[in-house]
């Protein structure tokens, strides 16, 4: 009787020390390399034209994360803004800039050992799909011009079904 009150009572402290490791090594293998190894800021200090300098940040920047699982999967969302000071009087090139950072994820995204699925590019954002084994994934990067700053926002999206 002894022996079976004690299993009752460590029963549940030995589960949990034992989930507790899996469901943190099971979040990880659900996000691709890609997004745990994406950095958009380092990405936005790599732009040298356009007329913006991300590495002088101005205010505003920062950074959310979340993940999550429903009938959809497990989902991973992270979604960072970066103010870039506007240098010259001729003001933002927006594609140029926009086309630079593209170009930039996209390689990330192929040496990460991703498939890029499909993009698209608008006037003041761009969005480039892709697939890591049962990973899929959606990049959003959007341009917002401003007096003295450039504000530019990554989103990116993960489902593992």
């Amino acid at each position: 009787m002894r022996a079976i009150s004690l299993l009752i009572v460590l029963m549940p402290n030995l589960l949990g020390a034992g989930c507790r490791p899996f469901t943190r090594a099971a979040d990880q293998s659900t996000q691709s390399a890609f997004l745990s190894q994406f950095s958009f800021q380092r990405t936005a200090w790599g732009v040298k034209s356009g007329g913006i300098d991300c590495q002088v940040s101005g205010a505003g920047n920062g950074m959310a994360a979340t993940a999550g699982t429903g009938p959809g999967g497990i989902t991973h969302s992270q979604t960072t803004t970066i103010s870039c000071e506007v240098h010259g009087s001729a003001g933002v090139d927006e594609s140029e800039v926009l086309h630079s950072l593209k170009s930039d994820v996209e390689k990330q995204i192929q040496d990460s050992g991703a498939r890029i699925l499909g993009s698209g590019f608008g006037s003041d954002r761009f969005h480039i799909d892709y697939v890591d084994g049962s990973i899929r994934g959606r990049v959003v990067i959007s341009g917002q011009p401003g007096e003295r700053y450039y504000s530019l926002t990554a989103r990116v999206d993960e489902t593992n079904k």
